[in-house]
């Protein structure tokens, strides 16, 4: 693989008690997103008390574009709307940027889980 995929990082706040129904939603976008032509890999970093945060992995801007424009994003993010929230997205060239950009703890980057690709 190379380092020139665009890494997409989307923040969510969970509202409280519902924090039992962001992994399977987090989980089943990841799952969409996969069947998009250039999806290598994503995951979700689960964090109940702070943002929660779902990561793509593209092959390039386009198929970046391509998946947040997409009639099955916006179904994905109606599904959502009772219990998250969006409060952030970044998007970033290559995953080696997109991990020496965080200030996780490495307990934090163990909760990445799935399918990744990163």
């Amino acid at each position: 693989m190379t380092s020139n995929h665009v890494t997409v990082t989307v923040a969510f706040q969970v509202a409280p008690g519902r924090g039992p129904d962001f992994p399977p939603w987090a989980w089943g976008m990841s799952n969409a997103s996969a069947q998009q032509r250039g999806f290598p890999g994503g995951g979700v970093l689960v964090d109940g008390e702070a943002e929660w945060h779902v990561v793509h992995r593209f092959a390039s801007e386009g198929t970046v574009r391509s998946w947040e424009d997409s009639t099955a994003r916006a179904q994905w993010d109606v599904q959502a709307a009772d219990f998250a929230r969006q409060t952030g997205h970044r998007s970033m060239r290559g995953s080696k940027v997109w991990f020496d950009s965080q200030t996780a703890t490495p307990k934090t980057l163990r909760r990445l889980s799935g399918n990744c690709g990163l």
